[in-house]
């Protein structure tokens, strides 16, 4: 009888606790703030206090600043200034995504003009180019002056050939980037856009886009502080420029909590941002993607996955808000179809999130629908009527693939049948 008395209140604990701990994460998601002192006393500065969610140990480590890359025909960065002890390390290689489909739609003719404006580690850049006869060309743009500066030594036989041209610049500046070097705004057989950030983006510690490597709180593309081109010249400061550093340390509460909600669609957005303001005036300031990373997972109660899908969410949508990425998205979709030749030009696109595909697959259905056979100027189509997506073999060789999706427009002279 013993037994079953102390069975039965067991029982009865056990409902109790289940039902309180499905209560709180139903307010978690909802949206709901308790007050300040319900929130649960997780704090990521105390000595004692060791995260659930850390990075698990068999993790593949990182490799540390300006150790040698293993990679075939990768050159060495090297220093630009012998006075100065400074190195700048090796561009990380990235595996590009969706290769083979994505030059498969856009490469049409090998004598054309082409136009890739994520040049990135330059693996669609190359892919492009060896399917070019001596006649075709590559313009090459990128918001990142690492990348340019790297990615251009890499390939310099073409840059030398003539046949690679890269520039920097943005999706907004893209016309005017052309024009000032005097390269023409129409005309392009193809034009490529890959959305996603680079491995050596991701994976330097230095630019702060990671939560799984310690880094500044930074996230710009176009750091001036990591440009080859600047060497020498006075740093940019976290704190005067548009960066994740100044957001968290000197950003509203709302304001916050509507970025991560709106660019990272994420449920937790308002405890999420409290936690950060309050820690900040506790402890005088957050510099570190790491003190970022275990804010946000104190706010999280769950298991290591959801953990890591709130920590992506958030990095995700910080990291839109300081390159302004929506807009520059709006930019190129808005620029790119006027720049496509007129009889048979085509434009690819990868994302990697729902804002962007969104985007894409409205602007691509905008032009299709607004297209006029019965007048004489060109129309537009959509190639892929559903979205193309990485095998699974690609997907289990390449994780970064797992969220790209593929859309492409054709923009082509009608000819109307007799």
């Amino acid at each position: 009888m013993v037994f079953t008395l102390f069975r039965r209140r067991y029982m009865r604990a056990a409902i109790l606790c289940l039902a309180i701990e499905i209560l709180v994460n139903l307010l978690h998601v909802s949206g709901y703030i308790p007050p300040r002192s319900l929130i649960h006393s997780y704090d990521p500065y105390s000595p004692k206090c060791v995260s659930y969610f850390s990075p698990k140990k068999r993790e593949r480590p990182l490799r540390a600043e300006g150790t040698p890359v293993e990679s075939k025909g990768l050159e060495q960065s090297g220093d630009l200034d012998a006075t100065s002890s400074e190195v700048i390390p090796a561009y990380l290689p990235h595996e590009p995504v969706l290769l083979e489909e994505s030059i498969d739609l856009l490469v049409t003719n090998p004598d054309g003009r082409y136009l890739d404006v994520t040049f990135g580690y330059g693996g669609h850049a190359e892919a492009i180019l060896e399917r070019l006869s001596s006649k075709g060309t590559l313009v090459a743009v990128d918001r990142d002056p690492e990348a340019i500066y790297n990615t251009s030594r890499r390939l310099e036989k073409y840059v030398t050939s003539g046949q690679l041209i890269p520039i920097i610049g943005t999706f907004s500046s893209l016309k005017h980037v052309l024009k000032s070097q005097s390269l023409p705004i129409e005309g392009y057989t193809g034009i490529l856009a890959d959305l996603g950030l680079s491995t050596h983006q991701l994976e330097s510690a230095k630019r702060g886009f990671a939560y799984n490597c310690d880094g500044p709180l930074d996230m710009r593309m176009s750091n001036p502080n990591h440009d080859p081109f600047r060497k020498g010249m006075e740093p940019s400061s976290l704190e005067t420029s548009n960066t994740v550093f100044k957001l968290i340390n000197r950003g509203r509460e709302y304001d916050i909590a509507h970025i991560i909600r709106e660019y990272g669609e994420e449920p937790r957005a308002s405890i999420i941002a409290r936690r950060i303001v309050d820690l900040r005036q506790r402890v005088g300031g957050i510099s570190t993607t790491f003190q970022l990373r275990d804010i946000v997972l104190g706010c999280v109660r769950g298991n290591h996955k959801v953990g890591m899908k709130t920590l992506s969410r958030v990095f995700q949508a910080l990291r839109i808000y300081v390159n302004d990425e929506l807009y520059e998205l709006e930019s190129l979709l808005d620029t790119a179809p006027s720049l496509l030749h007129r009889k048979h030009g085509r434009l690819a696109v990868i994302s990697y999130h729902s804002l962007e595909d969104r985007a894409v697959k409205r602007v691509f259905s905008d032009l299709q629908a607004s297209s006029d056979p019965s007048s004489d100027i060109s129309v537009y189509r959509v190639l892929t009527k559903k979205c193309v997506t990485p095998t699974r073999e690609e997907c289990r060789t390449n994780q970064k693939a797992r969220s790209a999706k593929l859309r492409c427009v054709e923009r082509y002279k009608y000819k109307p049948t007799k």
